[in-house]
């Protein structure tokens, strides 16, 4: 094989690569007949635009009528229901997590800790009128048992599965936190122990949270599209709320 057969063959595997990956036909701004939106395609990547607004972007692959598109990245003004400080940008999905998880613990070393510290506190107090001897005793047994309530464990277990490592390093990190915090505290290590466990409880509540707002956010999904000159007709869920039994409608757009 000669070196210059050889480079044609590359060269050659390369253009097919390229067009299968990215429809140049697809390149352009298009404009949404019925919404007030605008998806933008270039060369694999793409972008959602409400108006001015900018909501989603991505990447993806298209030929042969066939696309799937997968979204990469949500701008700060799609994430308002998250309640988290954002800079006007785009924020990837670990990015998303880790902010979260970063104000959770804020949360508890601005306040939050020692308001918490405040109610056990008082909650010995009640315990000790009626049990004495051992008031922590009870106040671990009350945790334990809310610990493997049935709702708990079903949500943590939703959580594991989606997050798996991320959740069980933001337990470690918010439990490394809190231990620190106490350590100048003349709290007993069962009570710090007892903290430490609802604020994992807490934390489960934020990735839970996260699960529904991530999937709506990030996704990959496969449709048909077809181009005649500036006019598109797509047929794809954009946000993955079609279910099996739903056919996607084609949606007119204009490339302008």
């Amino acid at each position: 094989m000669t070196k210059r057969f050889f480079l044609t063959m590359v060269i050659g595997l390369v253009f097919c690569a390229t067009v299968a990956v990215a429809d140049p036909a697809l390149n352009g701004r298009w404009f949404v007949d019925d919404w007030d939106e605008v998806l933008i395609f270039d060369n694999g990547n793409w972008e959602l635009w409400a108006g001015e607004y900018p909501r989603l972007r991505g990447t993806y692959t298209a030929g042969n009528g066939a696309i799937v598109l997968t979204a990469t990245h949500a701008h700060a003004s799609e994430l308002d229901a998250l309640g988290l400080e954002l800079q006007a940008e785009w924020y990837t999905r670990s990015e998303i997590v880790s902010l979260s998880v970063a104000e959770t613990k804020t949360l508890f070393t601005a306040g939050l800790l020692d308001e918490l510290r405040m109610f056990l506190a008082e909650m010995l107090e009640e315990l000790r009128m009626v049990l004495p001897d051992n008031p922590l005793d009870e106040l671990r047994q009350q945790m334990g048992e809310l610990i493997v309530d049935a709702e708990i464990q079903e949500l943590t277990a939703n959580v594991v599965e989606v997050f798996g490592q991320e959740f069980a390093d933001a337990n470690e990190g918010l439990a490394s936190i809190i231990t620190a915090e106490l350590a100048d505290t003349d709290d007993s290590p069962e009570f710090a122990e007892i903290i430490v466990e609802i604020a994992k409880i807490a934390m489960l509540g934020v990735f839970y949270m996260l699960i529904d707002e991530l999937e709506e956010l990030f996704w990959t999904n496969t449709g048909a599209y077809s181009v005649s000159g500036d006019t598109l007709l797509l047929a794809i869920d954009l946000f993955g709320r079609a279910d099996l039994y739903t056919d996607v409608e084609p949606v007119r757009l204009t490339r302008q």
